[in-house]
């Protein structure tokens, strides 16, 4: 149960992820957009971070929705853009430390990162406006 002293934990964690992204995303652009390859490099730190936060966030939310019994269209789509987007950000963070580590490869272009990595945040925006809507539209009112 993702419930310890009556504290639901997915609500709790799952800001962290969602923070932590928008924040490196953003940073991330910035930098490209500046030409500061340091503020590039400093930018996969909190999406690396993210990408680990959200594995747990995700396995709280399928424990309050089965221990809860939830269901119904927009938590369906909830759950499953919730379980989509650890792997997303994993895949990607894992793509970059690839290509940054593999001798004799040709880097992507920043632009490339920006447009993957700003595709996984407006998956993250919309899937928190899911839950939200779920949280205070749904569950607080029902």
């Amino acid at each position: 149960m993702s419930e310890l002293s009556g504290m639901p934990w997915h609500p709790f964690l799952v800001h962290f992820p969602v923070a932590l992204w928008l924040f490196g995303s953003v940073q991330l652009t910035i930098a490209v957009w500046r030409g500061k390859p340091q503020w590039e490099k400093a930018a996969w730190a909190p999406l690396a971070t993210a990408a680990v936060l959200a594995i747990p966030a995700a396995l709280t939310g399928q424990n309050e929705m089965t221990a809860r019994a939830l269901s119904g269209p927009a938590m369906e789509r909830h759950q499953d853009m919730g379980n989509l987007l650890p792997w997303l950000m994993g895949i990607l963070v894992v793509l970059k430390v690839h290509t940054t580590l593999r001798k004799g490869a040709r880097p992507l272009p920043g632009i490339i990162w920006i447009i993957l990595v700003l595709a996984v945040s407006a998956l993250v925006i919309y899937t928190a406006s899911l839950g939200g809507t779920l949280v205070y539209g749904v569950l607080l009112n029902g």
